[in-house]
């Protein structure tokens, strides 16, 4: 009867990305491709709030491998869910695209 709120508690917090252009400048929108854990894709185009933007986790996923692209750059990095502080959310810095 209360498994729901078993699978509530249980679940990771989902990750926050702040993306900026490569001046400093949040950006608006943003599109983001990933693979958790070599298993689950994500690619996905996001507007967002301040520069914010949220990634869920897929149920026993630990580890995020994504790619962050804007018309004006792009960012790859890597995110594990056993981070130090998980409610932190994520800079990410693009690089303008090479000539």
């Amino acid at each position: 009867m209360w498994s729901w709120l078993r699978r509530q508690r249980d679940a990771l917090t989902p990750v926050m990305f702040r993306v900026r252009n490569p001046q400093g400048a949040v950006v608006d929108v943003v599109e983001l491709e990933g693979v958790f854990d070599r298993r689950s894709r994500v690619r996905t185009r996001k507007r967002t709030a301040d520069g914010l933007c949220q990634v869920h986790w897929p149920e026993g996923s630990t580890r995020l491998d994504v790619t962050v692209t804007h018309d004006e750059g792009s960012a790859s990095l890597t995110v594990r869910s056993d981070r130090k502080d998980p409610h932190r959310v994520v800079e990410v810095m693009l690089a303008a695209p090479a000539e």
